[in-house]
Order: structure tokens, then C-alpha cells, then sequence
């Protein structure tokens, strides 16, 4: 990253000093980190970052602020393509899906504490799951114990079992 670029966005900087140490086998692939120019917002105006094929990752500032994406994610996520090194830019051509699917997982799968997940509301999300899941809490209950067969047979008390056993839980 320039000297320029980390002053003008010291949030990139310092968030590229965290995924150097999370990331240091991508990290040391890295080319360069830079601000997403005017050609790259046209080509991919819905891109957060781009990665190129010589490893380098350009930034678009205005739509991470925007949307208020977390740049520590978007750059796992770039460090994840940048892994993936040259093969992994030809496969976008033929395999894009799998290309992308690595870079999200990783983006997913990091190490950290989230306060949010935004999930699509594509009508899959089963409504009464967080009902279910909740911890199910028992009425306390003291069954008597009833007569046993050898009680029934014979008739006696010291075959009931003490009141303090209950039995098998439902």
C-alpha cells in the first residue's frame, strides 16, 4: 500500500496490518492495495474490490462507506482471490461460482465476534426456528409414587419405591 493511500484511508491501513497476521501466506502474495480507479467502478460498479491477476486489490472507498461494509471482511475476502493466485483469476472464466464460493467462505469463516448477520429474506428462513430453540424449561414436579406389581400383589409398603425417586424423564 502507498504512503499516499494509507493516509488518505487509515482505516484500510490498519485493517491490512490485522489480515497480514491472519492471512500472512496471502499477504505475502499480495501485490499492492490501491484506490479502485474510474475504469474498474465502470467495469464492476457493484464491486466493493477487485482483485487483479498479479495479485494486486483495488478498493472502492465510496461503496464500502455507503453501504457500510466491514473492510476487514471485504479484504479477507480479497486476500482470499489473491490466494488463489493465477489459476484461480483463469478459473472465474470457467468455474466462477467455486472462485467466489472460496473467497466467501473465508470471509465467513474468520475468527471474529459479529453483532449482526444479514441474511437474504428469500422466504427460506423458517420463522419459528428461534421459538424452537429455546431452552425448554420444566415445571417442577413431584409425582407420587404408584403401587408397583409386587405392591398390588402383595400388599405391602416397603416395595413402594421413596417418594424422592421419580422415575425415567419425559
Amino acid at each position: 500500500m502507498s504512503e499516499s493511500t494509507a493516509k488518505e484511508w487509515p482505516a484500510l491501513e490498519a485493517s491490512m496490518a490485522g489480515r497480514q497476521n491472519e492471512m500472512p501466506v496471502e499477504s505475502a502474495k499480495l501485490g499492492r492495495v490501491m484506490p479502485m480507479g474510474r475504469l474498474s467502478k465502470l467495469m464492476y460498479p457493484d464491486a466493493y474490490a477487485v482483485t487483479g491477476p498479479m495479485g494486486t486489490v483495488a478498493m472502492n472507498r465510496e461503496l464500502i462507506e455507503k453501504d457500510k461494509q466491514n473492510i476487514d471482511d471485504v479484504l479477507t475476502h480479497e486476500l482470499a482471490h489473491v490466494g488463489q493466485g493465477s489459476r484461480g483469476f483463469m478459473r472465474k472464466f470457467y468455474e466462477p461460482n467455486k472462485v467466489e464460493d472460496e473467497a466467501v467462505n473465508r470471509e465467513a469463516l474468520r475468527n471474529v465476534r459479529r453483532e449482526d448477520i444479514r441474511l437474504p429474506d428469500n422466504g427460506q428462513i423458517d420463522p419459528t426456528i428461534a421459538e424452537r430453540s429455546r431452552k425448554v424449561t420444566r415445571k417442577k414436579s413431584n409425582p407420587k409414587a404408584e403401587p408397583g406389581l409386587l405392591q398390588r400383589i402383595f400388599g405391602r409398603e416397603e416395595m413402594m419405591p421413596p417418594e424422592n425417586i421419580t422415575g425415567p424423564r419425559g
